[in-house]
């Protein structure tokens, strides 16, 4: 998907690292912010608000008409992604 909007070949693994690495550290920042409003809201409604996040994110990613729009899909995929967590411990 990176390579239609990217013109220079050699920069396309940079900017799909880039994007990864943007998913991953909201991912990183927003998980204890996730678990803090599931222990005040409880588990469900916090899981279907991720389930949700993740919905729009991959709406964004599969959509996208340019480059932003699949790194803003990515950072609200990574805000809303703390769902993997809460799979664990509801599983667990």
């Amino acid at each position: 998907m990176v390579g239609k909007y990217i013109h220079n070949p050699s920069q396309i693994a940079f900017y799909v690292g880039l994007i990864l690495s943007i998913f991953c550290a909201c991912q990183f920042f927003a998980a204890p912010g996730l678990g803090a409003l599931s222990d005040k809201f409880g588990r469900k409604p916090i899981l279907l608000i991720s389930m949700f996040g993740s919905a729009v994110g991959y709406l964004f990613l599969g959509f996208a008409g340019a480059l932003w729009m699949l790194f803003l899909g990515r950072i609200i995929d990574g805000i809303t992604g703390g769902k993997r967590q809460y799979d664990l411990c509801l599983h667990g």
